[in-house]
């Protein structure tokens, strides 16, 4: 069996993935919980048909058995370590080819939406697969930051994002703090990154942060919301209450000119 497994694992890294995908099938005959050959064979596939269910079930199933498995907490976190590289693998290796794709003007929108949604999936598997483990914090940190880089402000990834915004928020002070704010407003509408809040936000560097009593508003603002937000925020009766008066005055906001597309805050 180990010579088929290293056939196996030649094969898959040489790119080689419907040979590999047959041997992997062959060594979990012989070895039900080979945990690798289960994980390998679901990223074979994803190659080959582009199965991301079969993918993501096959990880999963490579979890249960390393799960049910003795070993220390030092040798999971590197089973954990070495699914997370390979999906990263796969998604960069997707990525390139979606980028030579559209570049050539040889793959339809709809088929390219798709298949960018399935690589930020991907990647999103894979920062969770690092999330048991603090020592791989700062990792995982990493990939949530190119998740929202490639999520952010894209509409038909705005759960994504939602998803990734909302994990990095918990464990990275520094995203928090360059958010810069609109904490009723995000907690509100649900993300930092939305039409409604876009608005808000072009309002506060382009009307309030220009004069000292907008500046000031803004000072009270950040002190208070904060703290309404973490003990309110996750009432209904909050959201219902500010949700009223915030759609107010973004309708009023968006009919003075003030726009609800993509924005980058100012620097203050």
């Amino acid at each position: 069996m180990d010579n088929q497994s290293e056939s196996a694992d030649i094969a898959y890294e040489k790119g080689l993935y419907r040979e590999a995908y047959d041997l992997y099938a062959k060594v979990r005959i012989q070895d039900a919980e080979n945990w690798q050959a289960v994980y390998k064979q679901g990223i074979c596939q994803y190659h080959i048909t582009y199965s991301l269910s079969s993918l993501l079930d096959d990880v999963l199933y490579a979890l249960e058995i390393i799960k049910r498995t003795h070993m220390s907490k030092d040798k999971r976190m590197e089973c954990y370590l070495e699914m997370c590289n390979a999906l990263m693998d796969t998604a960069l290796s997707l990525y390139k080819t979606l980028n030579t794709s559209r570049r050539y003007h040889n793959i339809k929108k709809d088929v390219y939406q798709i298949r960018f949604k399935e690589y930020v999936i991907i990647l999103i598997n894979a920062a969770t697969l690092l999330k048991p483990f603090e020592e791989l914090k700062e990792d995982r940190i990493k990939l949530l930051r190119l998740i929202i880089k490639h999520t952010k402000g894209v509409k038909y990834l705005t759960e994504e994002f939602n998803e990734a915004d909302k994990e990095l928020s918990e464990i990275d002070d520094s995203y928090t703090r360059s958010r810069q704010g609109c904490y009723i407003a995000t907690c509100v509408y649900g993300s930092y990154d939305c039409p409604h809040v876009w608005t808000l936000r072009r309002y506060r560097d382009n009307k309030l942060a220009k004069t000292r009593r907008g500046r000031a508003f803004i000072g009270i603002y950040y002190k208070i919301s904060p703290i309404l937000v973490k003990l309110f925020g996750n009432k209904k009766w909050f959201k219902r209450i500010w949700k009223k008066w915030l759609d107010k005055k973004v309708s009023k906001l968006q009919n003075e000119g003030y726009e609800s597309t993509p924005y980058e805050d100012k620097e203050r």
